[in-house]
């Protein structure tokens, strides 16, 4: 509850740890945690701390890990906070990791819990309750999420392997997550930063409000996909089986296909761009994207501000020139909007209904 451990040695708590409060690593220790642990309260556990007594930190980040068959579950009302103090040159906590080889659970009433350092998990994250934002990267080989919370990946670099797996909610917000591992989400949502999606993945449901979507493997979303920013690019193909929602501005890019079923519908202004950019480097990928609508799907133009699809041009080799919007189910123009333009290739082997205004 309260003080630093610090030096080259390990501290082995066979029998878990109960946290609350403020507590610190440093110089190098390593807690291991064995049984069962809780958090409660508030925890504010710095991995790079200093000497309570004298204000100095000793060079060298501490590491909490969590051993095979153990647990430890936050509990906390006041939330849970792993972080690691930048004293300079030296000694600015980038070694600082908590390493999970067992299970680590989110239980808590706390919003948010957050581990700020590396997270590197060979072990089972469940997030029952909130959101657990992982802001510090790492590395996950034969790790799960799961549970009816949230997983924030939120900054850093995080790769999952071919055997790790996502089957709970999960939020791309920063830095840069490659999984080429399952998923099998219920949810979602792409807000900032890049998720490299490189095997098969199916969401419930899929937002994407800024960011970017990459990935070989194809996206499957069996319900609703909200699309009202960011990018989706690499040779992968997005199947919005329940449709998609489209409003402000988005992009595909780098090859991606968009291939929507159901009912669709763009609301508000729409600016689709078929030859996009990655919002975080500003930078094209080569290639252009492709807009499907499949047979026996609907895209509604209920806009009041228009809908612009068009393909912009990077020059030679990603002029945009291959952009195409491929119709083979019905496209409705029924909103207020005087003119909407599609300023691509228009392929159509399905209906065209212009029941308002100029198409």
């Amino acid at each position: 509850s309260g003080g630093t451990e610090s030096g080259p040695g390990t501290t082995l708590a066979q029998g878990g740890a109960a946290f609350n409060g403020s507590f610190g690593l440093d110089g190098g220790r390593v807690l291991q945690l064995g049984g069962s642990s809780t958090a409660t309260g508030y925890v504010y556990l710095d991995l790079n701390a200093s000497d309570p007594n004298t204000g100095v930190s000793d060079v060298g980040a501490g590491a909490l890990t969590i051993g095979s068959g153990a647990t430890l579950n936050d509990q906390s009302d006041g939330g849970l906070y792993i972080y690691a103090n930048n004293w300079g040159p030296g000694d600015d906590g980038s070694a600082a990791a908590v390493n999970n080889a067992g299970t680590f659970v989110k239980s808590g009433v706390a919003t948010t819990s957050t581990i700020a350092t590396r997270f590197n998990n060979t072990g089972s994250v469940d997030v029952e309750s909130g959101t657990l934002s992982l802001s510090g990267g790492g590395i996950d080989v034969g790790a799960t999420y799961q549970g009816a919370g949230t997983v924030n990946f939120s900054g850093g670099t995080r790769m999952l392997d071919a055997a790790s797996s996502i089957t709970g909610n999960a939020t791309f917000s920063g830095g840069t997550t490659t999984i080429a591992g399952t998923v099998s989400a219920q949810f979602l949502s792409v807000i900032s930063g890049t998720v490299i999606f490189d095997a098969a993945t199916t969401t419930g449901a899929l937002s994407q409000s800024g960011g970017e979507l990459n990935g070989s493997g194809q996206l499957t979303v069996t319900g609703l996909a909200t699309l009202s920013g960011g990018t989706e690019s690499g040779p992968g193909t997005t199947l919005a089986q329940g449709g998609a929602a489209f409003n402000g501005s988005f992009g595909l890019d780098g090859g991606r296909v968009l291939q929507l079923g159901g009912s669709s519908t763009a609301a508000g202004y729409i600016y689709l761009d078929l030859n996009a950019s990655d919002p975080n480097t500003g930078v094209s990928d080569a290639g252009s994207g492709a807009l499907t609508i499949s047979s026996g799907a609907t895209f509604d133009d209920q806009s009041d501000g228009g809908l612009y699809i068009y393909a912009n041009n990077w020059g030679p080799g990603d002029d945009g020139s291959a952009a195409a919007v491929n119709n083979a189910g019905t496209f409705v123009k029924s909103g207020v909007a005087t003119t909407s333009t599609i300023a691509t290739r228009f392929n159509n082997t399905g209906l065209v209904d212009v029941e308002s205004g100029t198409l």
